[in-house]
C-alpha cells in the first residue's frame, strides 16, 4: 500500500497516475479505477435505447465501452454499429457497474478506430 500513496496524485492522493501506454483490453480489470486506454476489437454492439454497449468480447463479463443517448451523435453513424468489428483504442477510467467492467464515453476523442474504419 506505501508503493500506492508514493505513486499517488499530489491533487489527490488516494487517486493512482493514468496507466501508462496502450493495454490490451483484457488487462483492464488489473487496472480498476485508474485512466488507461485499451486496446482490442469490438466484437458486438447493443443499443439498449437508453444506453449503448461497444463490448470487447463475446461474454458477459468482458470490458464494455457505455455510451449514453446524449452523446450517439457525437459518435460515427450508423451508431453503435459502424464501430463492430473495428480495432480501436479507448481512454478513460475503468471502472466496475453491476458487475461489469466498463469505461464511460463522453465523447468521440476518449474513441480511436485504428483499422480505418469510423
Amino acid at each position: 500500500m506505501e508503493k500506492d500513496f508514493a505513486q499517488a496524485l499530489p491533487e489527490n492522493p488516494f487517486a493512482l497516475p493514468p496507466v501508462e501506454g496502450v493495454i490490451p483490453w483484457q488487462e483492464a480489470p488489473k487496472h480498476y479505477g485508474r485512466i488507461a486506454t485499451v486496446e482490442g476489437v469490438i466484437a458486438r454492439v447493443e443499443d439498449r435505447g437508453s444506453v449503448a454497449f461497444l463490448h470487447f468480447g463475446q461474454g458477459e463479463s468482458d470490458l464494455r465501452l457505455v455510451v449514453f443517448p446524449r452523446s450517439y451523435g457525437l459518435f460515427a453513424q450508423p451508431f453503435p454499429q459502424s464501430y463492430l468489428g473495428k480495432k480501436v483504442r479507448a481512454r478513460g477510467r475503468i471502472v466496475i457497474y453491476a458487475g461489469y467492467y466498463e469505461i464511460v464515453l463522453e465523447n468521440p476523442d476518449q474513441l480511436e478506430v485504428l483499422d480505418g474504419g469510423p
